[in-house]
């Protein structure tokens, strides 16, 4: 991985090389997100680009807005999810991003909820049980 001062700069390419898209971000952006993990830790061999960017065949278009939420945690806009919620929940599969393709799906994540909105919700949950 090639890291400089706790950045990760990222590859992406949907279609091939000449459009692929650069970008550059923390480590701590992609802590925690499953697909980034591995890499992270250097547990898993994958590919660089000749400048040293990690390569990642994927939607670069996409990958902006997801990196977009990883960074402020806000939803993406109305457009956005209109224009490109079936791609976007096909790269949040693919990242194992699951709050983000709740929040695309417009699920409620008992996260998102205050402490006794969330007691109220597990208390419906285990009723309807």
């Amino acid at each position: 991985m090639y890291v400089i001062q706790d950045r990760l700069q990222c590859c992406s390419t949907h279609v091939n090389k000449s459009n692929s898209r650069r970008f550059e971000t923390t480590l701590s952006t992609l802590s925690g997100v499953p697909f980034f993990e591995p890499l992270i830790e250097d547990r898993i061999p994958y590919a660089k680009d000749e400048d040293g960017y990690i390569f990642i065949d994927r939607d670069g278009a996409m990958f902006e807005i997801i990196l977009q939420w990883l960074r402020s945690k806000q939803r993406p806009t109305e457009h956005i999810l209109k224009t490109h919620s079936a791609t976007l929940l096909d790269e949040c599969e693919f990242y194992c991003l699951d709050h983000l393709s709740d929040i695309i799906r417009g699920h409620t994540c008992a996260m998102d909820l205050r402490f006794d909105d969330r007691q109220i919700r597990e208390h419906e949950m285990k009723a309807r049980k």
